[in-house]
């Protein structure tokens, strides 16, 4: 059995201690910068592609609550004189009325601001609406409308469906008269 001197071990213990305080060599500095680096990059490139998803997603939501809105006011458009039908409490969204029987019904679009008014210049619209009412035939049958709402408001409705838009919302709906 061989036994060591003190000396030798307390050199030994001596250029341990040495190798764990100097601290990080410029490589290895050099190398953890450029890993930071690069996964920050990548990170800030993911920034605009979530910010846009975040954008179409409040759209959405802010289309299907109009879309909702405007449902709900067909679906309880009270019968006026003369036994037309007028869509009431759609925030200046234009009149809407319908007549049993008329087949000849135009649709009604239009832009709109995000409140649901369509009193707004082209500037300041934030969707694009078609509505399509067939109305029933008499009083005591069911009439049919179909509801479109994309954004942004320069969308355009051509050849049945909608052209430069980044999203849309729609709804079939059949109704009752009251």
């Amino acid at each position: 059995m061989r036994i060591r001197s003190t000396a030798a071990s307390s050199h030994e213990a001596s250029t341990v201690r040495s190798r764990w305080t100097r601290g990080f060599s410029l490589v290895e500095t050099t190398v953890a910068l450029g890993i930071s680096a690069l996964s920050l990059s990548l990170l800030m490139g993911l920034l605009p592609a979530g910010m846009s998803l975040t954008a179409n997603a409040s759209r959405q939501a802010e289309a299907s609550r109009l879309l909702k809105q405007i449902a709900t006011g067909i679906q309880a458009a009270p019968r006026q004189d003369g036994g037309s039908y007028q869509v009431l409490g759609l925030q200046d969204i234009g009149e809407i009325t319908w007549t049993p029987g008329d087949l000849s019904h135009p649709p009604a679009e239009g832009l709109m601001d995000a409140s649901g008014s369509s009193h707004v210049t082209a500037d300041k619209a934030d969707f694009a609406y078609r509505i399509e009412i067939t109305p029933p035939p008499d009083d005591w049958t069911s009439g049919r409308a179909v509801i479109r709402i994309a954004w942004p408001a320069t969308s355009i409705w051509e050849n049945s469906a909608w052209h430069n838009h980044q999203g849309s919302v729609r709804a079939l709906l059949i109704f009752r008269p009251q």
